[in-house]
Order: C-alpha cells, then structure tokens, then sequence
C-alpha cells in the first residue's frame, strides 16, 4: 500500500498559520491598558454583542492593530523573498536594499510638507521606494552588475536615505515625536483608512505574484534554461522587484521601517519547506506575519509606558540569523 505524504512546504505553513492564530489571540489579549482574557477575546470574535462595551472597545482597536501587523509582516516577508529570488542572494531583504529607508524617506517628506493622508503617505512611500530602487540598480550596474555590487549599493544608498530622514525629522522640531517613533517601526499609531489601503495593495501585489508562480520559480534557474520554458527572465526579474518595491512601500508608510523581517521569515519558511516559489511565498508570508506579532506583543510587554520599536525587538531574532546564514553558507557561493 501506498502511503502519500503532504509536502514540507505544507506541513510548514500549516505550522505558521497555527503560531500566527495563537499570536493574533496574543495580541488581542495583552496590552498596557488592559489584560482581556482569552476567553473574552474569543466571544467577541464569535459575537461581539455579548462581550461589554469597554472591553469591545479594547478589542477592537487590538484587533485592527493586530490586522496591520499581519499586513505589514507579509508584506515585508513576501518582498524579502522576491528579493533573495531576484539575486539569488541569502541576504537580500527590502531593509539590506534601500527600498525600506527610500520609502521611509518619502514619508517624512510628505509629512514634512504638511501633506498627512493615507494616501499622500502612500503616493510618498511608493515613489521613496522606486527612487531607491533606481539608485540602486544604477549602483549595482556601476559596481559590475554582480550580485555582490547590488549589495554594497543597496547598504550605502540607504545608510544616506536615512540620513536624510533624520535631518528632516530633526528640522520639524516639535512635530517630529511621532516621526522619530514611527522610524524604528511601530503599531501604534494604525488609522483604520491607512489599513484598507494597505490590505487592497498587498493583496493585490501577492495575487499577481503568486498567478505568475511557475514563470517565477524558473528563475533559479538562470537566464538561458529560463528562455528555453518560455520564461522572459529579464522581465520577470523586474516584475518582481517592482512588486517588492509596491509591498514594502505599503508596509512602511503604515508601520514604518521594520528590520529583519524581510531577512529572517524567507529562511524560516526555506529550513521547513521548499525553494518553488508559490510554496515558499505562501510559508514566508504567513512567517513574515508571526514574527511581526510577535514583536508588536513583546514590545508592549517590556515597553512600559513607551512601547519599544519593532526593530529593536527584531534585531534580537535578525542578527542571531545573519550569523547562522554566514555559517551555513561558509565557503559557498551556492544558493540554499
């Protein structure tokens, strides 16, 4: 008899989505107003009429900042996968890259000019994010076109970017508390409308990438086999940095810069699952979500009456697997 086995990859997001289920109750129960239990929590989910008007209330701000984490964490997730993919590079994240500090970059801007609609910070995160990405793609093309080259461009391009969101943040004085805050990644400050635009272009950009899966996941196969099943490699390349520039610009105009994520959640999903695209977005996504949660919760937990920013808590996860990767990869230039 035949026995069939379930593929890694499906073993691993159903994994993700039970870690993501518990964190998601996590941070709708705990907070430094008020603990809700569980149990509340889950009769407000069922029947929110039963459960009484101050913890409703609670609730429901909880649950449209947990909404933004998950958001904001596919988002991040699903462009630092795009990434690795595109350069097939084990480091490359929206952070390493610039896209997050040109996105970041025009924000400020934006804000700095006075101009402070969700879509205004939107129409600002996504043109911050193209610029970087132009830059860096004209450095990586100075540098010799390398994957290396891309890297080095990626990190100086956005080291400046950021310099010149801190000397903004700086020039607008009073008005930049919020600002300097929402650099370092934060939920705090979710706008419901911020949330609807972001939830439409996220899943817009996952429904186009995950449609055109098999033209992508013959890209670690290289240009010349590509060619060979009919996949535009140069082509596909660009759609999908363009996608991940559009997913970070989302994420960050709503949470700010979160780091590591973009960086750690691939690999989560490549140590349990697998390397063809469609199986490997679908586990890092949901990953990408876990990780931001649980940097939210856990920022709420340690902050006390200022929360910590979610890069700070992620660095503690980010840079433990930056030295894993450097060991995994000792000697080797292959891609894992």
């Amino acid at each position: 008899m035949v026995q069939s086995h379930a593929p890694r990859w499906v073993l691993s997001l159903s994994a993700a989505l039970l870690v993501l289920l518990a964190l998601s109750l996590a941070s709708m129960s705990i907070g430094a107003y008020r603990k809700v239990s569980l149990y509340t929590v889950l009769e407000y989910v069922l029947h929110s009429k039963r459960v009484p008007p101050i913890y409703a209330a609670i609730i429901h701000v909880r649950l449209l900042r947990t909404l933004a984490g998950v958001i904001v964490g596919a988002a991040l997730a699903f462009s630092g996968a795009s990434l690795q993919y595109v350069f097939r590079n084990p480091l490359a994240d929206p952070y390493i890259f610039g896209i997050a500090s040109g996105a970041a970059l025009g924000v400020i801007l934006s804000l700095y000019w006075g101009q402070a609609s969700p879509m205004a910070l939107y129409t600002a995160a996504s043109l911050g994010a193209i610029a970087a990405l132009a830059l860096v793609a004209a450095g990586g093309v100075l540098g010799g076109g390398t994957a290396f080259s891309y890297i080095v461009a990626g990190v100086g391009i956005g080291y400046l970017l950021w310099a010149m969101s801190m000397i903004l943040v700086l020039e607008m004085g009073p008005r930049a508390h919020y600002s300097a805050i929402w650099l370092f990644g934060t939920l705090a400050y979710i706008d419901s409308a911020e949330l609807r635009i972001s939830l439409i272009v996220v899943i817009a950009v996952l429904a186009v990438a995950l449609s055109l899966h098999r033209r992508y996941s013959r890209l670690l196969l290289g240009e010349e086999v590509s060619a060979i099943y009919g996949t535009p490699y140069r082509r596909a390349l660009l759609e999908l940095t363009v996608l991940s520039g559009v997913a970070t610009a989302a994420a960050t105009a709503m949470a700010g810069p979160v780091g590591f994520v973009g960086l750690v959640a691939p690999w989560i999903a490549r140590l349990t699952g697998t390397t063809l695209y469609a199986g490997f977005i679908a586990s890092t996504v949901v990953w990408g979500s876990s990780l931001v949660l649980f940097s939210d919760v856990t920022a709420r937990l340690l902050g006390g009456p200022v929360e910590l920013p979610l890069t700070a808590i992620m660095s503690f996860v980010g840079v433990p697997f930056i030295i894993y990767i450097m060991v995994k990869l000792r000697g080797s230039s292959a891609w894992r």
